[in-house]
């Protein structure tokens, strides 16, 4: 899914190389074996940017002179995973495990396949034991600390925030990253303290004030989140991800400032796909269908398994009169949702912008039906029924989000929609209180799916 659709990335490949076997002497070149690993560190790098099919190629390449180098098949692997093609990152990582067992990218490349399976057991086994051969891996670190919130175990998940700082005190990702788990736990006021830490840790450092404006983004505060974020642009006007910051914490309905700061961002680095699916996502909500198809297809023909722009490339061609188009769409976005997540992702994108219910029914049960206990599931699934006007399925389903996790805002909150429609004015007005404690921008949230306030 392209950067998880709007989310920040992760490191994904830090230290990727660490405790590799050297590549095998290269007879037929004569390439040298420093020439190799350079050249798999760089695609490393671009998987880390999210420049996955580029990374690719240079993986084919480098397989093409040397088809027994493992970690260019366990680095291409993960690659493949990121674009959706896990078919292919099986046959990847299968090949570099019997060439290198017990390696920690291996483990890393296995731990990620089973995430995008929904296998988060599995995952966390396999991250665990990469960090066991690779202490302070960045990803292992980074990816099993959000496993662990995600299953309810809040101390392991801050456990592995803190070994991050530990091994890269100078990473202020690290410091987002403890940040992030606290806001997700409840815990503003600590999560603050982190976003203090940095501009005090590293008050010339753009990245890092950058960080700290994704800390105050994440607790709601856009006045302090914008004003970071302009002090990290005016350090380095040239470096294009703090416009795309920018873009993101402004006001969903600043179409004008959104769309500067992606065209901005573009200017700055070609190309770039993160920005060019937001202006896509601006092009949606002015309803410009054909620009939205534009932009989303120049990006599925290098990402044909995106279901995220698969889902959001259907509604725009149904919106536009091409309705057979819109379908093949959202059955091959169907086709590459690899688990119980995707189909849920899915569900989200046709309900949240209140498109094509009855595919976002389709996908939504789909999601359930794999895993009936994930809170996100069954308040997407509350969502569509809302606007369906199903309101005891959506009250049902609103309540099982809110069983499965108390920290969910949109449970609250769709919970309130449904009993304010119902006539309990009284019960929705508390359920509206406690996601606003939780989440003080959901009402704002909800506007932009189109329901008024109450």
């Amino acid at each position: 899914m392209r950067a998880a659709f709007l989310a920040i990335p992760l490191l994904l490949c830090g230290g990727v190389l660490a405790g590799a076997v050297p590549p095998p002497a290269d007879r037929t070149v004569g390439q040298a074996a420093s020439t190799i690993n350079d050249q798999v560190s760089r695609a490393a790098t671009m998987v880390e940017n999210g420049r996955n099919q580029e990374a690719i190629q240079i993986f084919d390449a480098v397989l093409a002179r040397i088809p027994d180098y493992g970690p260019a098949l366990a680095n291409r692997s993960i690659a493949y995973a990121w674009t959706n093609r896990l078919d292919e990152a099986t046959r990847d990582l299968d090949a570099a495990a019997r060439l290198m067992p017990d390696a920690a990218v291996v483990h890393r490349a296995r731990a990620i396949i089973a995430d995008r399976r929904s296998d988060a057991a599995t995952a966390i086994a396999e991250f665990s034991r990469s960090l066991e051969l690779e202490p302070g891996n960045r990803l292992a670190l980074q990816f099993r600390a959000h496993l662990f919130q995600r299953a309810g175990n809040h101390a392991a998940a801050l456990a592995d925030a803190e070994s991050y700082i530990a091994a890269h005190p100078q990473d202020p990702d690290a410091y987002t990253l403890k940040a992030d788990l606290l806001i997700g736990q409840r815990q503003p006021s600590l999560a603050a303290l982190e976003a203090g830490q940095l501009i005090r840790l590293f008050p010339d450092n753009a990245y890092a004030v950058a960080a700290a404006a994704r800390i105050y983004d994440g607790l709601a505060d856009r006045d302090r989140a914008l004003a970071a974020v302009n002090q990290a642009i005016a350090r380095e006007p040239d470096f294009f991800y703090y416009r795309l910051l920018r873009a993101r914490f402004r006001r969903w309905d600043d179409f004008a400032g959104r769309r500067a700061d992606l065209e901005a961002a573009l200017a700055r680095d070609p190309g770039n796909n993160d920005a060019i699916t937001l202006l896509a996502l601006v092009d949606f909500k002015e309803r410009k269908w054909g620009d939205v198809i534009a932009r989303f297809s120049a990006i599925l023909e290098s990402e044909p398994r995106d279901f995220g722009l698969l889902a959001y490339r259907a509604m725009a061609r149904l919106n536009a009169g091409d309705r057979a188009g819109a379908e093949r769409d959202h059955r091959a976005a169907l086709a590459a949702a690899s688990g119980a997540d995707d189909f849920s992702l899915v569900c989200g994108s046709f309900a949240r912008e209140g498109f094509a219910l009855d595919w976002a029914m389709e996908a939504c049960d789909r999601a359930v039906t794999l895993n009936a206990n994930e809170s996100a599931y069954h308040a997407n699934r509350g969502l569509v029924e809302l606007r369906l006007g199903r309101l005891d399925a959506a009250l049902s389903d609103y309540e099982a989000a809110i069983e499965a996790d108390r920290r969910r805002a949109d449970g609250y909150y769709g919970r309130a929609l449904v009993l304010h429609r119902q006539g309990d004015q009284r019960a929705a007005e508390a359920d509206r209180r406690q996601a606003l404690e939780i989440d003080p921008r959901i009402v704002e949230t909800y506007q932009e799916y189109g329901f008024a306030s109450f």
